[in-house]
């Protein structure tokens, strides 16, 4: 078992280099040592074809296009899967919760530069065990690996240049949802149960034709509460920018916090106001048969207080040479719903907003705008395909605000 949790560790910190190492190998060549050399060599010989203008700019896409890296991925791994060279489980439990997301994006930095990068995220539970045991609410503590980050092929465009690697150890209990189905619901349910289980067609389901379906959705209905999830802890990473040169520590308290209704009926779901423009383009776009308000689409909140040593902070340390640690508030709003349904698949809206603001920061750092960040990204697009995203702010070590319109593909692990 230890050496599985080894193996755990080793691949996922292998993810962060091997990100950086591909960007290298994207961006450079033999001949030349400038950011991107090999890129611009491989559109230099482009532009000297023979061919028209249009034909150039659909060949440009197709090779530089973050689709053209997607297949590529699934290329490498398929092969992989599939031989009998390797450990099956083995992998799929170190690359199960990764996320890869492709991007082609245009910063309005930097000279307003385009560039081609990935998105990576990536938690494993090392360890957990069960603390109180309880039918309904269980309360877990679990030790856990995460890794997240964005990485440019070519690394001084980079338009969200901070990657966080480290670990957590977390308490979290999920309290309600689904209520037990009691026997005072009788005879009556459990047949509707059978029938609904042996009877309905697809079609049915499909269009609430049923009474005996729709009996027995209600009778679930009435037994799905309100759902609350808190999951505090402890956590350590390191967070650098991808080439490592800014570096610093950051250990701290965590809290999470998110409210889901499942019921149709509940309060929370009838006046999620944040859901009420979504519900409407669900309705418009036939994703839904009625205007209906998702109680599941509720903002999470989460945030804590870090402790940060910029031991390799070298923009701060110009401005400020202590190395001594230094608290950190930092917050997080995340929200996410369905917008539609196009070629059978579903649309989603996400957006999430993140701040960090250090405490009682020197004058310098204040001055220097590194004390405080906030960083804004909105989503749109399929949860495993094409998505557009817009994003505005600033990170830890950024000093000033970037703001970015991406194409990308996402690949879920």
């Amino acid at each position: 078992m230890k050496n599985k949790h080894v193996l755990v560790f080793v691949s996922a910190v292998w993810l962060s280099s091997t990100a950086q190492t591909l960007a290298d190998a994207l961006t450079s060549s033999p001949e030349t040592s400038g950011p991107a050399s090999t890129n611009n060599a491989a559109k230099a010989t482009i532009d000297a074809l023979p061919l028209s203008s249009s034909i150039r700019q659909l060949l440009t896409n197709q090779i530089f296009g973050p689709d053209t890296y997607n297949t590529a991925l699934k290329n490498l791994l398929n092969p992989m899967l599939a031989s009998g060279n390797i450990d099956f489980k083995t992998l799929a439990g170190i690359i199960t919760n990764l996320n890869i997301k492709f991007e082609a994006f245009d910063t309005s930095t930097n000279g307003g530069k385009q560039g081609l990068g990935l998105q990576y995220s990536y938690q494993k539970s090392i360890t957990q065990t069960e603390l109180i045991s309880k039918e309904e609410n269980p309360l877990y503590l679990s030790f856990d690996f995460n890794a997240n980050g964005n990485v440019a092929f070519n690394k001084d465009v980079n338009p969200a240049n901070f990657l966080d690697t480290g670990f957590k150890l977390h308490l979290f209990q999920s309290i309600g949802g689904v209520e037990p189905l009691m026997p005072p619901l009788g005879a009556a349910y459990f047949s509707n149960a059978a029938f609904v289980s042996t009877n309905t067609s697809v079609n049915e389901i499909a269009n609430r034709s049923n009474p005996k379906l729709e009996k027995f959705l209600d009778d679930v209905k009435a037994h799905i509460i309100d759902q609350f999830y808190w999951d505090v802890g402890t956590s350590f990473s390191l967070e650098a920018n991808q080439t490592l040169a800014e570096k610093q520590w950051a250990a701290g308290l965590r809290l999470a916090l998110v409210k889901r209704a499942w019921n149709d009926d509940s309060f929370f779901a009838k006046y999620n106001l944040f859901d009420y423009p979504f519900a409407a383009l669900r309705y418009l776009s036939g994703a839904d048969p009625t205007w209906k308000p998702s109680g599941q689409a509720l903002p999470s909140l989460s945030g804590g207080i870090d402790l940060v040593g910029p031991y390799g902070d070298t923009t701060r340390l110009a401005v400020d040479h202590s190395t001594a640690p230094y608290p950190r508030l930092d917050g997080e709003v995340n929200f996410k719903s369905k917008v539609a349904k196009l070629m059978g698949k579903d649309v989603w809206f996400s957006a999430s907003y993140r701040y960090y603001d250090e405490i009682d920061a020197p004058s310098s750092v204040r001055e220097a705008s590194l004390a405080k960040q906030e960083y804004f990204v909105a989503t749109i697009g399929f949860a495993s395909g094409f998505n557009f995203n817009y994003s505005n702010g600033k990170l830890p070590f950024d000093q000033k605000s970037n703001q970015v319109y991406a194409l990308g593909y996402s690949i879920g692990f």
